[in-house]
């Protein structure tokens, strides 16, 4: 979006920020990016509540706005990876405030283990991460 066209639109700079990562999955899926690429599914499977078809409107909308970037390696069978630009690492405070203020105002939630299409998934408050790759060598049903 050109500037001139920013300056007509809008009133207030929150206005701007909302139009990049407002909505409900943006800023979910950027923070699920915050630290190393992500497959597709491996999103899905982080955000339980997002369908096939948004997710990827949402992909390319942060792909489109230089947020996220998308990889695609030439091996059998194909894989696609999205992981945060530069740019994209300029939002990593404010998910990160939002993550903050989620926890204290919602203090009485509790992070534990999820139990997604037959992986175990463990999911310990802000600092969570999925250990997607050692999950995927284990036989399903096994649990630690």
């Amino acid at each position: 979006m050109r500037a001139s066209q920013l300056a007509l639109e809008y009133t207030c700079p929150v206005e701007v920020t909302l139009e990049v990562i407002g909505g409900k999955w943006k800023c979910v899926i950027l923070w699920w990016l915050r630290r190393d690429a992500k497959r597709f599914s491996e999103l899905r499977l982080l955000i339980p509540g997002i369908t096939q078809k948004v997710l990827t409107q949402k992909l390319r909308e942060l792909e489109r706005d230089g947020l996220i970037r998308r990889e695609t390696y030439r091996e059998t069978p194909p894989r696609v990876e999205y992981s945060l630009t530069p740019y994209g690492e300029t939002v990593r405070p404010i998910t990160e405030l939002m993550c903050n203020w989620g926890k204290n105002h919602k203090s009485e939630y509790e992070f534990g283990y999820l139990r997604l299409k037959g992986l175990r998934i463990l999911v310990v408050a802000t600092e969570a991460e999925v250990r997607v790759k050692r999950l995927r060598s284990e036989p399903l049903g096994a649990s630690s």
